[in-house]
Formats: structure tokens, C-alpha cells, sequence
């Protein structure tokens, strides 16, 4: 039965939506202006307005009180300026069982992948990974197919990698087939199939288990919330809950296959239990498995030693085998459920039941339909045959009323973009408008002039013209801009005044730095999400180095917080990339210059900037030179005329431009412009500190301003797109595991080295012999004193079978002496006084045999190095690098290190030809190019470091 519709005469709890209340308090506010208006009646033209107007605020509230979602989601416009949570919730994988995910989800040929460190021992590399692939049963074990499912694993690994992580190893486990032999008493044998099938699908979930994908609605029904289900990186087949992702198994105790076989259905008691190999060994305990190692259960009717079943004391052997092959199949492929996940997008905002409202907020119904049609203003105008007084009276009333009119109609427009105000991409105004299209004959009474302006503003009356104008406050913008956007990042939990990163103006000033900061903090909200999923992602080293987006996390944050290469003319959007220090320079085809450059250079910038070259001195300059205005110079390189002009200043006419410039030439205040009685053409000239620069002469001084004007420009935005910020993990710089560069030291009691190893050996065989010196360490007769070809002594300590010398460091050429020092160390070394721990007594290096230096291994674990050029106005500043310093620490996971290398122009040059020669080696995967970059690389870092 239908239920009965009602209206109910309770008062709503919004005034604004009580039309009588809002009448009440009209007549009291006109009460109050008009104390000689006596007649408040309804028949009384001054109250029907009134009341339309309450009835029009009624609509107004109305919709200002409709939910959040349905205003920011209204059918005009279905765009969403809000992330979706599987946007926010989800990150870049930050630990094993992510990198598993993503492993498994990319992958097909792939059932199951470990993560192990290697290697797995302290005082050593740290941050490397080796990875154990478990085939799945479907993939033929062809070694070409082998190679290409190892070569996937590498790619998607260094596309998802963290900061200071890598692979040394990735091997694809060999298969261990097991049978079970059993003697099992069954309560029936009509369903001996079945309960066979079970016990070896369940026995290989147990020691090989399928990892299970789940759908959203799978995890919901489960009371999963929206931020555990997206938790982690993001998947193309489901979603995968950790507790599936078990550890690598180790060992098979027949004690827990006994407990799985009596759990299943139908299962009475079971005798002889025991495990069987391909080779025919029995194992009726347990059996450890190596971690290179896949265990798997394969049922084979043929075994004559495998499962009997017995009902009783009577065995029975009537098994439909082929029943037994298609329950396995089914099993396994119940347990290997893949979904294909669904475009996730407002129905996990909005309630299912409210997709389909539609709401046009921004329509406006003009008010002037609402008066009773006596007073001619409406849809129908005037009625009968008016005369002009009458159409005058019905215009006066229509124009006034069309003030509050739009107002109306702003309130609504302002409400229906009340989710731009609250979006990350860049919009131009915070308040909003329409036009009076729905007011009837409403054209006729609006301003079409295109010349008169409002007294005192500079603003057309022209009514399409000067409405956008009036509504377009560039003070008011910047500010409602301003701390719109101080309170999304708040909803996000962020603040960029955390970061004093844009506080400190450098190269802008007024209100072009003001828009310039709000653009830097437009672009932080924009990025922030991607910020947030990648904060400890690495870039990928397969790719070149400056591919969009292939860039950290850290450095992507810096980018943005710094503005590194972001000038005030690009977008909010503009994509995350490194800027080499040299291209805008090479753009201009400019060479540039520093103190340390060639003499044949610095001479040629000498000569062409000597002002002295003009013929005038430092007097005439002060006595015929005046500065240039803020307005002068303000000239943008937006037209060929401007650009030719500026290719006429010495530094670009001659190819080359000296750092100085770069610092000086970006203040308006450096600029002179003149000429002295001797001269015919006005010179510009840049004021630096007591000296001063020719840049050009020009026929006129308009031409004389362009160029200084384009000139500042063009070094604001060759400042800012030099400051190029290289971000290198140390760790990749590591040489191979296998070559022979790996060498240890033992320490003194005050933990100096003082013996080293006479030779360097591959990884393995250094940790082998670390493992099996410490129980030699307390045998004094290892220990001994030789005399060098130059006469003087070192200690020995040498293990002959081992095949192990190290010599000390330091050679003495007092006999007592050493003896003195050998007592001392073995006394420490066999802890004779105190006890310290073996690993603190050894200390790691890597040496390269090119260049004979040692490099202490810790220089690569969890340490990063950062270059940048140290001539830019910015990047020159003490202050600025402490500030740029200061936020790298704080955004650099707290495990890692850094040290940052502020580089001249030959440095630099240098450090980006390095990499460059490093990452085409790299990406070949050619062993022999990559290593002999990384060696010049690590020598070149650390010959830096010891600086």
C-alpha cells in the first residue's frame, strides 16, 4: 500500500529557508530605516517586493543547504577536483610484501617471489635484495623463458624501487617433487576421490600456496575499510591481503601434514605417513628445504607407494583416477582467482542512491516572474495597451530590481564553483558571476557602451564588458587564492610554510613574486598526492635520466617546494622533471663562465665588458648614466623585435656570459642606461659592486630599455632553469659482487684500522673468510713481526689454512715498538680485558685495482649525494643552501644519509657527463662499461668527500 504524502508544518531549523520569518525580519530592518512608512500591508508595492525577494532567499538557501556531495558534484558539471581514495590511500611499495604484489600482479609466469636481503649479514652492503621466483605450474622451465621472466623482474623492479635499494641477485627456484605414502582408514570408500584430490591440493596450499586476488565488493562484504582495501601499491588483477603473502617454506614437518589430513572430511586415523622424493628418499620426520628450493606435491597414479585407504581392516584400491585429475584442476583453479579491477570512481564518494540526483545550482530564475502580472514586468509584460508612461514605470521598477537580481544570480553562480575554489589546478578567480540572461527584456536596460567608464575606475560600463572587470580583483584573488589554498593542503595534513623554501624572494618582486609563491603552492597541492604515494620512491635507472617524471620522490618534492626550473609564466601542471644546469644556456648557444675557468675565456669577457671601451670613466658613468624604474624594465621577451634587440648585448652577440652576471643582472637597481657629450649611441651598463659592465650600445634609449628589460629576464629565467638538482644513490655506484675488489681491516682497541688484507677478493670469499677468522683471532702463533724491504717492521697475522694474510697499516721502524703494538691489539682482538663484539672489530672496503684507492663500503649503504651548481643567484647564497640543506633532511627518510656538493661550472660539467656516460651504460647492461663508470664516478665522489 502506498504510503500517504504530507507536508509538514514544523518551521525549518534554517531561517533561510522560513519565507514568513524572513518577511518578519524585513519589515523590522524597514521599520528601523523608514520611520515615516506606516503602511506594511500586503497590498503595498514596497511589500510585495519584499516578499519576493524572502521567497527568492528561500531558493537560495534551499540549495546552499543541499548535502556537500550533491554541490560539488552537480550534473553540469560531473568533473571531480577531489582524489578518489584509491588515489590517496595507495603508495608507492615500501616493503617486501609490496614489492611481492606487484611482483605477482605483473607477472603471470610468476606463482609466488621471495624477498631476501643480501646479504644476510651485518657489516656489510645494506639495501640489497635477493629474489627467489617460484614458477607457475603452467610455465614451461625453457632457460630462454627463464631469462626474459628474470630480465621482467628487473624492469618492474627498477621502476617500483625505494631510495637506496637494489637488486643483486634474482634466481628462479628449482622444484623439489615429494609424494605422500600413507596408510588412511576412511569412515566411507564412495568418496576415496575426493578425499585424495583434497589431501594433495591442501598439502601443496600448505607448502606452495596460490595467492588468491580479491575483488572490492570480496573485501567490503568482509568489513574492510576503503583505506585498508587500497592500501599499498596499486593492482590490475584484485587486490592481495598480506596474510597470503606467507613466508618462503623452510620446512615440511610430517607432523603438520598428518594434522591437515585429518581435518578433512571423512578422514577416520592414518599410520606410515612419509614423504617420498623423485630419487625414492624417505623422510619420515621432517625435511628441510633449501631456500632455493620449491617443494610440490605431484599426484601419480602409478606410485606403488603411495596413498592406501582403508575402511576397517580392508583396504580398498577402487579409485577413479581420472575423477581424482579433473577435482585437482578444480581445486587449483579455485585457488587462483584473478579480477580485473573495475574503474573505481564517484561511487565510492557518493551513496549509490545519490548518483542520480541532478541538481542545476547555478540556474537562476529571475524574480521578476514571480510579481503578480498587474505589475507588467514579467515573462508577459505589461498587460493591455500601455502607454509610455506606463512602459517607463514598469522599466524604473525593472531596473531597479536588477541590482538585487544580480546579486542573486552571483550567489548562485559563486555557489555552483564552489568546487573550483577548492581545486588544484590552476583557475584564474575566486569570485564568481553570470549574466542576467533570464531576466525578461532585461537587454534593453543594460549598458552597451564600449568607450564610457565608472568614474575614478578604470572599467567599462559596457555590461558584458565591465561585469567579468568588477568581479576581478587581482589583490582580492591573491589573497581568497592564498588561503583557499592554506586550507586544502590543512585538509591533507600539509602546510608549505613546514618548508621555508618560497618565504625569501629572489627572483621576483611585488606582487609578480606574490603570484609567483601562489603558483609554487598551487603546484605543491596540485603534485601533492603524487608527492605523498612517492615520497621514498627512486628513479628508474633503465630510463634516461631526465624521462618526465623519472625522477624520486625526494627530488620531485624539492622540485616542487623550490620551484627548481619553474618559472612564473609556466603552468601549475607543468611535469616533474630535472633541468640540466646547462640548457637554457645552450637554448641561447651561451657558454658559461666562472673564476676557474680557461684564461683564453675569462680574457674575452674581460675585454668585451670593459666598460672602459666606451671612453668613458667611473665619473662619466655617475655624472651621465641615470638607473633604471621598475617600469622601464619590465619588458618580456615575447616578440621577435625584442629578441633581436637583446642579441645585440655584447654577452649574447659573443656566445658567452660570466656567472657575475647571473647574480648581478637580475636587479632592476644594477641597470644604467646613458650616454656621455662623446657619445653617439646610449651604452647600457651593470652596476657590480665597485666596478661596472658594458653590455651594448643602442641608437635609442626606448631600444637601450628593451634590452636591459629583456635582458633581466632572460637571466631570471637562465637562474632559475640552471638550478638542476642530481639526486645519485651511492649504493648503485657498488662494483660487482663477483669481481675481486672486496677487502676487510681489523681494528685496534681505539677502533682504527691497523691490519688489512694483503689482497681483495669477490663478495662471497670475503665473507666466508670474515666468518672463519674470528676463531683464529685468540691463536697467538698467528701473530708476527716482519721486517719491510725498506728496513723497517710491520705485524703479520697470517692463517695458513685459510690462505689468509693481512698486514698492518702502519710500518715502524722500532723493533720494540711493534712488538708493543702487536701485544696491545692481540690482547684486544682475543678479548683479554674487554669483550667486544667480533663484528665491531672489522671494518669493510672496496678497492678498486684502476686506481689502488679504498673506498670504505659504508660510503655506499643508505647514503645519497646531491649536486648542484653553485653560481646561480639562489644556489650562490649561504643562507639559501642551509634553508635548501635543512629541507632535504627533513624530507629524506630518517635511514638515510646525505652530502650535498655545491659544484662550479667545470665540476658540473663534469658531474653530468659522468652520468650520463654512467646511465648509457647502465641501460645497455653492458657489465664492463657500467663498471668502469661507476669506478670513475665513486673515485670522483669520493676524492670529493675526502676534499
Amino acid at each position: 500500500m502506498q504510503e500517504p504524502t504530507y507536508i509538514l508544518d514544523q518551521k525549518p531549523e534554517n531561517k533561510g529557508l522560513d519565507a514568513q520569518w524572513l518577511r518578519k525580519q524585513g519589515i523590522q530592518y524597514l521599520q528601523e530605516l523608514t520611520n515615516l512608512w506606516t503602511d506594511y500591508n500586503d497590498h503595498d508595492p514596497g511589500i510585495t517586493i519584499l516578499e519576493v525577494l524572502c521567497y527568492a532567499l528561500t531558493e537560495l538557501s534551499y540549495k546552499a543547504d543541499l548535502d556537500v556531495k550533491d554541490i560539488l558534484f552537480s550534473s553540469k558539471d560531473s568533473t571531480n577536483f577531489f582524489y578518489k581514495p584509491q588515489e590517496v590511500y595507495t603508495s608507492h611499495p615500501t616493503s617486501h610484501k609490496d614489492y611481492r604484489k606487484i611482483m605477482i600482479d605483473t607477472i603471470p609466469e610468476i606463482k609466488n617471489v621471495w624477498f631476501f636481503p643480501y646479504p644476510e649479514s651485518r657489516n656489510t652492503l645494506k639495501g640489497l635484495y635477493q629474489i627467489i621466483i617460484e614458477l607457475d605450474e603452467s610455465t614451461q622451465s625453457l632457460d630462454e623463458q627463464k631469462e626474459t621472466i628474470i630480465h621482467k623482474v628487473k624492469e618492474i623492479f627498477a621502476q617500483n624501487r625505494s631510495l637506496c635499494e637494489d637488486i643483486e641477485e634474482v634466481k628462479i627456484a628449482e622444484t623439489l617433487n615429494l609424494s605422500i605414502k600413507a596408510d588412511i582408514e576412511v569412515e566411507e570408500i564412495g568418496n576415496l576421490e575426493h578425499i585424495l584430490a583434497s589431501i594433495y591440493s591442501k598439502a601443496n596450499q600448505m607448502v606452495s600456496p596460490n595467492i588468491p586476488f580479491y575483488s572490492f565488493d570480496d573485501l567490503s562484504q568482509e568489513g574492510w575499510k576503503q583505506k585498508d582495501i587500497f592500501a599499498g601499491p596499486t593492482l590490475k588483477h584484485g587486490f592481495i591481503k598480506d596474510e597470503d603473502l606467507k613466508e618462503k617454506t623452510d620446512k615440511i614437518l610430517i607432523s603438520d601434514i598428518i594434522k591437515m589430513i585429518m581435518q578433512i572430511k571423512g578422514v577416520i586415523s592414518i599410520k606410515n605417513l612419509a614423504l617420498i622424493t623423485e630419487k625414492g628418499e624417505i623422510f619420515d620426520n621432517q625435511i628441510v628445504i633449501d631456500k632455493y628450493i620449491i617443494p610440490r606435491f605431484i599426484f601419480n597414479k602409478d606410485n606403488k607407494q603411495g596413498i592406501r585407504f582403508f575402511k576397517g581392516l580392508i583396504e580398498n584400491q577402487n579409485i577413479y583416477y581420472q575423477e581424482v585429475y579433473r577435482l585437482l584442476n578444480e581445486f587449483y583453479s579455485k585457488n587462483k582467482r584473478i579480477y580485473r579491477i573495475e574503474k573505481i570512481d564517484r561511487e565510492l564518494i557518493l551513496n549509490k542512491d545519490q548518483q542520480n540526483i541532478t541538481k542545476e545550482i547555478e540556474e537562476y530564475y529571475s524574480i521578476q516572474n514571480d510579481f503578480p502580472d498587474v505589475y507588467g514586468i514579467g515573462e508577459e509584460g505589461i498587460p493591455g495597451s500601455p502607454n509610455v508612461r506606463r512602459k517607463a514605470e514598469a522599466k524604473q521598477l525593472k531596473g531597479y530590481l536588477l541590482l538585487f537580481e544580480q546579486i542573486l544570480a552571483n550567489y548562485l553562480s559563486q555557489l555552483a564553483h564552489a568546487k573550483q575554489l577548492f581545486s588544484s589546478s590552476q583557475i584564474e578567480q575566486t569570485y564568481f558571476y553570470q549574466y542576467l540572461n533570464a531576466v525578461p527584456d532585461a537587454q534593453n536596460l543594460l549598458q552597451k557602451s564600449q568607450e564610457a567608464t565608472i568614474i575614478d575606475k578604470n572599467v567599462l560600463l559596457d555590461y558584458k564588458s565591465g561585469l567579468p572587470v568588477l568581479m576581478s580583483d587581482k589583490n582580492a584573488f591573491l589573497d581568497r587564492r592564498n588561503r583557499f589554498l592554506d586550507f586544502i593542503l590543512a585538509i591533507y595534513g600539509e602546510s608549505i610554510y613546514e618548508y621555508p623554501s618560497i618565504q625569501k624572494n629572489y627572483y621576483y618582486t611585488g606582487k609578480t613574486f606574490e603570484e609567483y609563491s601562489l603558483k609554487v603552492k598551487g603546484r605543491f597541492l596540485y603534485y601533492l598526492n603524487y608527492l605523498n604515494q612517492n615520497k621514498n620512491k627512486a628513479f628508474n635507472y633503465l630510463k634516461g635520466y631526465r624521462t618526465v617524471n623519472n625522477i624520486s620522490g625526494v627530488e620531485s618534492k624539492m622540485n616542487v617546494l623550490f620551484g627548481l626550473g619553474f618559472t612564473k609564466n609556466d603552468v601549475e601542471n607543468e611535469p616533474i622533471k630535472r633541468y640540466s644546469p646547462f640548457k637554457e644556456a645552450n637554448k641561447w648557444g651561451l657558454k658559461i663562465i666562472d673564476s676557474n675557468s680557461s684564461e683564453k675565456d675569462l680574457n674575452q669577457w674581460k675585454k668585451i665588458t670593459d666598460f672602459k671601451e666606451l671612453g668613458v670613466n667611473k665619473k662619466q658613468i655617475f655624472e651621465h648614466f641615470d638607473y633604471l624604474d621598475e617600469e622601464d624594465i619590465m619588458i618580456e621577451l615575447d616578440s621577435e623585435k625584442a629578441t633581436e634587440i637583446v642579441q645585440q648585448l655584447n654577452p649574447l652577440k659573443h656566445k658567452i656570459l660570466d656567472i657575475s652576471l647571473l647574480k648581478y643582472g637580475i636587479y632592476t637597481q644594477n641597470y644604467l642606461i646613458g650616454k656621455s657629450p662623446k657619445q653617439k649611441d646610449f651604452s647600457v651598463v651593470l652596476k657590480q659592486e665597485d666596478n661596472y659592465l658594458w653590455l651594448g650600445n643602442y641608437a635609442s634609449i626606448e631600444e637601450a630599455n628593451i634590452a636591459a628589460g629583456g635582458l633581466r629576464n632572460l637571466l631570471i629565467d637562465l637562474n632559475i632553469k640552471s638550478e638542476g638538482f642530481f639526486l645519485l644513490e651511492n649504493i648503485l655506484l657498488r662494483p660487482e659482487t663477483e669481481d675481486k675488489k672486496f677487502g676487510f681491516y681489523i681494528l685496534d682497541e681505539k677502533g682504527i684500522p691497523f691490519l688489512q688484507t694483503a689482497e681483495e677478493f669477490d663478495f662471497s670469499k670475503r665473507k666466508k673468510l670474515i666468518e672463519d677468522l674470528e676463531f683464529h683471532l685468540t691463536d697467538y702463533e698467528n701473530y708476527d713481526v716482519e721486517r719491510r724491504e725498506d728496513g723497517n717492521f710491520e705485524v703479520h697475522l697470517q692463517i695458513k689454512d685459510m690462505d689468509l694474510t693481512l698486514k698492518s697499516i702502519k710500518n715502524y721502524e722500532s723493533v720494540q715498538e711493534i712488538h708493543n703494538k702487536m701485544e696491545q691489539v692481540y690482547d684486544f682482538l682475543a678479548n683479554k680485558y674487554d669483550l667486544v663484539p667480533y663484528n665491531e672489530k672489522i671494518e669493510l672496503y672496496i678497492k678498486d685495482k684502476d686506481n689502488e684507492k679504498e673506498i670504505p663500503e659504508s660510503f655506499y649503504n643508505f647514503q645519497v649525494s646531491c649536486f648542484m651548481p653553485d653560481w646561480t643567484s639562489r644556489f650562490s647564497d649561504k643562507e639559501f643552501r642551509k634553508v635548501f640543506e635543512e629541507t632535504l633532511l627533513q624530507i629524506l627518510p630518517s635511514h638515510i644519509s646525505f652530502k650535498c656538493f655545491w659544484f662550479g661550472v667545470d665540476e658540473m660539467k663534469m658531474v653530468e657527463k659522468l652520468f650520463n656516460m654512467w646511465l648509457n651504460a647502465k641501460q645497455k647492461s653492458t657489465k664492463d662499461d657500467t663498471q668502469v663508470s661507476e669506478n670513475i664516478i665513486s673515485d670522483f665522489l669520493y676524492n670529493v668527500i675526502l676534499k
